[in-house]
């Protein structure tokens, strides 16, 4: 288990819970990352220093192969757009640039074969360091967005084969780019832009042209966005009071968008986030109101069943879904965490909270390690790991966890 804290310091844990290193760092982190061949961390802090650490050694010790500088400080969005975008079939890291250097305003790439972090390639042609970075599925393309205090922004999209380049889309503010499924179409949403709404656009990767079409247009706020699995639909979110969160029917040939008579009406409060199954076939919802956590079937958007029987009284701040589909969790205010089957019963399974309790304490994030395990973050700072039962019986007591 890697951990990262306010004062810098990275911990690796033994699965016995025995601290083995301390891996020192600038100041507090914010973000942590392992390659899918756990050889490689990356560690990112509050100020936009990236770290990288090798974990190969063969007597458990973990050097640092790399400072990558100072990023771009932003918020991380969903959907693979962030300061950092991964390809690991083809070994590669990218960054964005920090604004100093030989290439102030690039994407700079970095071979992690045998985990060995080198200089690969730079990728540039923006006029300001770029906050947002997005890899396609296959690999084959990236997109970066930034833009200038002075109101000048851009995407780009390059092929990652020829390492050429094509001008997306000029605005005056950044954007956020997420790819299809297919990696056929990228998407682009400009984001705080000066205009009370904008939709969502959608651009060919191959060819540049665009946009093809776009969505309707869509009230401000901070968008959130996600195309289904099948990549046939798009779900957009605001978060707005009383917003509805949308669905259109997405062609993949013309990439029309057309709003579907399918929506999640907004409630007196504001959809904080939702997230897919898996699979596809379900859709979890959770609000400000946290007692309002609702699952819908995909692609009728048919209510699945009782929903959970979630109750938080204030926001709820998280969710997760197992990776078999067959479990839910929410998080929410002070720092209480519930558990539910997703089988349409709204069986609570277990219920939990964290060690600070009280107001502005909450579960900041949630993730399923397997489908038995869910790891708990809450914003004093404690990271939690919960055991469910692995047997989980239809009944009305709470399953107690061990």
């Amino acid at each position: 288990l890697i951990t990262g804290d306010n004062k810098g310091q990275t911990c690796i844990w033994s699965r016995s819970g025995d601290l083995l290193q301390i891996l020192p760092g600038p100041d507090a982190l914010s973000s942590l990352a392992v390659s899918p061949d756990g050889r490689v961390l990356v560690t990112g802090s509050r100020e936009g220093i990236l770290q990288m650490w090798s974990m190969d050694d063969e007597n458990g010790v973990r050097t640092q192969i790399a400072d990558l500088g100072i990023q771009n400080s932003g918020n991380f969005w969903s959907n693979g757009s962030g300061m950092v975008g991964v390809a690991p079939h083809r070994g590669l890291i990218f960054t964005a640039s920090h604004g100093s250097g030989p290439h102030p305003n690039a994407v700079q790439a970095w071979n992690l074969r045998g985990g060995h972090l080198t200089p690969a390639f730079v990728l540039e042609g923006l006029t300001a360091p770029p906050p947002m970075i997005a890899v396609s599925p296959d690999e084959r393309y990236l997109a970066a967005s930034s833009a200038t205090r002075a109101g000048e922004g851009s995407v780009l999209l390059w092929d990652l084969e020829t390492r050429t380049h094509r001008v997306i889309l000029e605005s005056s503010t950044m954007a956020k780019v997420f790819f299809s499924p297919d990696s056929r179409t990228l998407a682009t949403r400009l984001v705080q832009s000066a205009n009370p709404t904008d939709p969502v656009q959608f651009w060919d990767t191959a060819t540049g042209e665009g946009p093809l079409a776009e969505t309707m247009h869509l009230r401000e706020g901070i968008p959130g966005s996600d195309f289904t699995p099948d990549g046939r639909q798009l779900i957009v979110s605001e978060f707005l009071h009383g917003a509805p969160i949308r669905f259109f029917d997405f062609d993949r040939e013309t990439r029309a968008s057309t709003l579907t008579n399918q929506a999640i009406p907004g409630n007196e409060g504001r959809f904080t986030k939702f997230s897919i199954s898996p699979d596809g076939s379900f859709l979890m919802v959770v609000s400000t109101h946290g007692q309002h956590t609702n699952l819908w079937n995909l692609p009728d958007l048919t209510p699945r069943g009782p929903n959970p029987r979630v109750d938080l009284r204030d926001w709820a701040f998280s969710s997760a879904i197992s990776p078999d589909g067959s479990l839910v969790a929410v998080g929410g205010g002070n720092s209480k965490v519930v558990v539910a089957r997703s089988d349409g019963s709204g069986q609570e399974v277990a219920a939990f909270q964290g060690p600070s309790t009280g107001f502005l304490k909450f579960a900041a994030d949630l993730k399923f390690t397997d489908n038995r395990t869910l790891l708990a973050s809450f914003n004093d700072g404690t990271l939690l790991s919960y055991g469910l039962p692995s047997r989980i019986e239809l009944q009305n007591n709470i399953c107690l966890l061990y």
